[in-house]
């Protein structure tokens, strides 16, 4: 093969490099990959989605319903801590919130490039299970 052809290929492979890297950056495939965050009142979602046997829904109430699966209000966390675990340390950090009146500052996880749309209530609707996209949640102690 001549040296030509050779410079060619390589540069062909070169500018394909490059130009997957440009597109990757522009539409931000690989956005949040392995996130997670420290929240301000550890949650274990291996605790409650596993053991318990909670469904998604039941905290994240507009899943069905809307776009966003939103964040579960406090209400619904002390609908069963005002009773259960309450001596635990994460559990009286809800509680000082909730005699307050205050909300828990969540830090968002899973959040798509502006020049993304996402309608939970469509999927979830058709039948689809959150671990399809959010993986095994019911094994997670943080979510990634």
């Amino acid at each position: 093969m001549s040296s030509f052809f050779k410079n060619r290929t390589r540069l062909f492979l070169i500018l394909f490099v490059c130009f997957g890297a440009v597109a990757l950056h522009i539409f931000q495939l690989d956005y949040n990959t392995g996130y997670a965050p420290e929240q301000p009142i550890a949650f274990s979602h291996k605790l409650h989605a596993g053991k318990l046997e909670l469904e998604c829904k039941y905290c994240h109430t507009n899943v069905a319903k809307g776009a966003p699966a939103t964040v579960p209000p406090l209400s619904t966390c002390m609908g069963c801590h005002a009773v259960v675990a309450t001596e635990q340390p994460e559990i009286k950090k809800l509680k000082d919130a909730w005699d307050k009146g205050e909300a828990i500052a969540w830090v968002r996880i899973h959040r798509l490039p502006d020049h993304a749309y996402f309608n939970h209530s469509a999927h979830i609707n058709a039948g689809l299970d959150c671990s399809r996209c959010h993986g095994e949640v019911k094994e997670m102690e943080r979510i990634t």
